[in-house]
């Protein structure tokens, strides 16, 4: 079992690895990363329990209901793949009206290897949503007419 301690250790550690020498966990035990603007990451630590959030985009509740269908298919989907490889799940935080990658990490980290190597795991499956997402749309748009459903690989790089 990992002290609070250790944790905090790692975390310092971690910063450090990626220039972020302040980066430490709040009083709530969590700390948020931000890359290239656009990707904010979330670390929440419970001792044996470290998980985390990834920003994927804001819901917006009254879009009109065809887009709505159209986001919630294409979601569903690559979730399907998403949980199916272990590599997190998408979900809706009312509270916020945020669409996040939750990545659990099991067993937690034994080294910042391992949690640097998660994280860009975490990034990576982020872009590809986000690439994926984005096309299924599109093909669903295009192929609305012949089809009711999008035509998805399935497959994280």
């Amino acid at each position: 079992m990992a002290t609070l301690e250790r944790v905090a250790a790692m975390i310092t550690d971690l910063g450090q690895s990626l220039g972020i020498p302040e980066l430490e966990l709040d009083e709530e035990n969590q700390c948020l990363l931000s890359f290239d603007q656009d990707v904010l990451i979330s670390l929440r630590v419970d001792h044996e329990r470290w998980v985390f959030l990834g920003f994927l985009n804001e819901w917006e509740p009254h879009q009109n209901v065809e887009t709505a269908l159209e986001e919630t298919v294409a979601l569903l989907t690559l979730n399907l793949t998403l949980g199916s490889t272990g590599r997190g799940t998408i979900c809706l935080d009312t509270t916020s009206d945020s669409v996040l990658l939750v990545v659990p990490i099991v067993p937690p980290p034994e080294s910042v290897a391992d949690l640097s190597r998660t994280l860009e795991g975490v990034m990576e499956s982020i872009e590809w949503i986000r690439e994926r997402r984005s096309q299924s749309i599109v093909d669903s748009n295009a192929s609305s007419e012949s089809s009711p459903f999008p035509v998805h690989d399935g497959l994280i790089p």
